[in-house]
């Protein structure tokens, strides 16, 4: 490899290793989002009180903190098979230009993703509070 191609596998690097993390700043913003947006929908539904509880339009109006918390998810999801993808490559990149058993990715390789695993808990806590909440902030009469 040149000192050209060096370079630019050096400058890519450091490209990726940015969008990585701000792929990872975007994931937090989305869970903190969708976290607040669902708060705020249940507060305000549990404090405006429908004429007609069991109508239809605010049968489906209490899922839609749900319904946003499983487009986060997927999103979510979405944006780590990306970072999976550059972090991949980004360890085909420090076997070549680094050497070979050190490096930032490999050594993420060596441990349980901790992190990836706390958002997958997160989102499917979120999705089941979500789905259940509805039934205490506004019980429909039957």
């Amino acid at each position: 490899m040149d000192s050209n191609q060096h370079q630019f596998h050096l400058e890519e690097f450091k490209l990726l290793h940015k969008e990585i993390e701000e792929s990872s700043k975007g994931c937090r913003e989305i869970m903190q989002w969708t976290l607040l947006a669902s708060a705020a929908m249940y507060g305000w539904l549990a404090t405006h009180s429908p004429v007609d509880p069991s109508a239809s339009l605010t049968a489906m109006v209490r899922y839609i903190p749900f319904v946003l918390t499983f487009y986060g998810s997927v999103a979510t999801a979405a944006w780590m098979l990306r970072v999976r993808t550059i972090s991949i490559y980004l360890l085909k990149i420090e076997d070549v230009i680094g050497a070979p058993l050190l490096g930032y990715e490999r050594h993420l390789r060596q441990r349980r993703p901790i992190l990836t695993t706390i958002g997958a808990v997160f989102w499917i806590l979120l999705m089941i509070g979500n789905f259940i909440a509805p039934l205490y902030v506004i019980p429909l009469k039957e």
